[in-house]
């Protein structure tokens, strides 16, 4: 029983990580990281992929290439 927690715990400590990450790179980018960030943590097996394919560069690199 208690290793079936501490593996609920570390499955919910990974999610909530995935999505700050999401929501600090959806910002980096200009995106809208709070909309991101609550549909990858919402629906992680579509909304990562989803999140993944339509991302924008960042916007240092547009600022470098002018």
């Amino acid at each position: 029983v208690i290793m079936e927690v501490l593996l609920n715990i570390l499955i919910l400590i990974v999610w909530l990580y995935i999505s700050f990450w999401v929501f600090k790179d959806a910002r980096s980018r200009g995106m809208n990281a709070a909309l991101w960030a609550g549909f990858v943590f919402l629906l992680m097996l579509i909304g990562l992929p989803a999140y993944f394919l339509s991302r924008k560069d960042k916007l240092e690199e547009k600022e470098h290439e002018q």
